[in-house]
């Protein structure tokens, strides 16, 4: 099915390099073209949107995303992919603290996991799909996830895969994939102290909640599917 569009909204440390270096294999084989943002008559010649530009189309209400509502016909399939935010959080730290570079230590990932728990971590769920806004809120980013046909869990990236297949009517061997971005040997979540999970915790609690909604929402998502 190339005449629908789709759009994978890529949030940071997920998984999301690899779907997207699927999709953009996808892009090549079949000669179609990938984008997220643009002018009107830009987008409409895009296919496929699967890169962290997609964040900004739930910033800014979708004026410049393949979803805009009502933008296209037949309306773009959507997707997103969510990782346990303590999880996530840790990849994040690990993943930039293993560069040692200016980035790094300016950001803050060259001190000591205790210290850098202590402080306040971003919840990028909330800040995307809660509105982007002073007033992010909670409710708004449930209904955002309510509004996607496929909300994917990180630990469960194979049933994702499979789902956007199905979503988009492509053969499973479409969406085989490597695993990109991976720091082996990291330290696991229970790894950690109880005083840099508890940090963690009480800093990620939006994202918590949110990511716990979205994970309720994940299999009947799935299942309703045809053909899953």
């Amino acid at each position: 099915n190339f005449n629908r569009k789709f759009e994978f909204i890529k949030f940071h440390q997920v998984g999301g390099t690899s779907v997207a270096e699927t999709m953009y294999k996808f892009i090549d084989r079949h000669e179609l073209r990938g984008c997220c943002i643009g002018t009107k008559s830009e987008r409409a010649a895009c296919q496929i949107c699967a890169d962290h530009n997609s964040l900004a189309c739930l910033v800014d209400e979708g004026r410049h995303c393949l979803a805009l509502p009502g933008a296209f016909s037949p309306k773009p399939a959507t997707a997103t992919l969510l990782r346990e935010p303590l999880d996530k959080a840790l990849a994040k730290y690990y993943f930039i603290a293993s560069r040692n570079d200016i980035y790094s230590e300016a950001r803050g990932y060259r001190q000591t996991v205790e210290d850098w728990a202590s402080k306040h971590i971003d919840n990028e769920y909330l800040d995307v799909l809660g509105g982007m806004s002073k007033k992010r809120d909670l409710a708004v980013a449930k209904r955002t996830l309510e509004g996607f046909d496929v909300v994917g869990l990180t630990e469960e990236f194979d049933q994702f895969m499979a789902g956007v297949a199905t979503l988009m009517g492509w053969p499973l061997v479409e969406v085989t994939y490597k695993r990109l971005k991976t720091i082996l040997g990291r330290p696991k979540v229970e790894d950690h102290s109880d005083e840099v999970l508890t940090a963690l915790r009480t800093n990620l609690a939006p994202d918590l909640e949110i990511y716990a909604y979205g994970k309720a929402l994940s299999l009947p998502k799935m299942r309703a599917l045809p053909g899953f």
